[in-house]
C-alpha cells in the first residue's frame, strides 16, 4: 500500500493560494464584463443599422405607393382614351354604313 501523505499548508501559503485564486476570479469578471461590453455595443449597432434599413424600406414603400398611384392615374386614361376611339370606330361604321343605305335607297329610286 502506498503511504499516504497529508500536506498541511500554512498560513502564508494558504494566503498565496487564495490571492492567486482571487486574481485568476478577477481574470474571469474582467472577460465577461468585456465581452458583455462588446455585445452590447454591437447590438446597439445592429440596432441602429436595422432602424436605418427599416426607414430605408419605408421610404421606398412610399415611392412605389406614389408610382403606384400615378400608374393607375395613367392606366384610367388611357381607358377612356380607348372608349372613345372605340366609340368614333364604332360611329364611322354606322356612317359607312348609312351612306351604303342611302346609295342603296337613291338606286331604288
Amino acid at each position: 500500500m502506498k503511504e499516504e501523505t497529508k500536506k498541511i499548508f500554512s498560513a502564508s501559503e494558504v494566503g498565496v493560494l487564495i490571492e492567486d485564486f482571487d486574481k485568476k476570479i478577477d481574470l474571469v469578471i474582467e472577460g465577461h464584463t468585456t465581452t458583455r461590453e462588446e455585445l452590447g455595443r454591437k447590438i446597439t449597432a445592429a440596432r441602429e443599422e436595422f432602424g436605418q434599413s427599416l426607414g430605408d424600406v419605408e421610404t421606398e414603400l412610399k415611392f412605389i405607393r406614389l408610382e403606384l398611384r400615378l400608374i393607375k392615374a395613367e392606366v384610367t386614361e388611357v381607358r377612356k382614351h380607348l372608349t372613345r376611339k372605340a366609340d368614333r370606330e364604332r360611329l364611322e361604321e354606322l356612317e359607312k354604313r348609312v351612306i351604303a343605305l342611302e346609295k342603296a335607297l337613291a338606286q331604288r329610286k
